[in-house]
């Protein structure tokens, strides 16, 4: 019986998956804002996006363990850079989406 990570992090499949999941916060977000005025200036106006703040950080995961698997086969279907080029736009994904969650500003 395989386990979950075999399933699901297996490099052809596992890295739609983290794809998916790096694109998916462009198309659900959980946002919450909140604004701060003095005299009816707006002086502190914050928003927090909690969908990339979590999806960001689990696509670079699930693409570094995707690398990882990958780097570990002897042989694989295709060319090694194009799946590794695949994973490297996953994770400059996720990044921005973490970035710019609004948890750092």
């Amino acid at each position: 019986m395989s386990s979950i990570y075999d399933q699901v992090m297996s490099y052809m499949e596992g890295k739609w998956v983290a794809l998916a999941v790096a694109l998916g916060t462009y198309l659900i977000g959980f946002t919450t804002s909140s604004k701060r005025t003095v005299n009816g200036v707006v002086v502190e106006d914050v928003t927090l996006d909690y969908g990339a703040l979590v999806a960001g950080p689990v696509a670079i995961v699930m693409a570094a363990m995707i690398a990882w698997k990958l780097s570990k086969r002897e042989t694989i279907w295709g060319n090694r850079a194009v799946h590794y080029a695949i994973l490297a736009g996953i994770v400059a994904i996720g990044t921005y989406h973490f970035l710019t969650s609004g948890f750092f500003f």
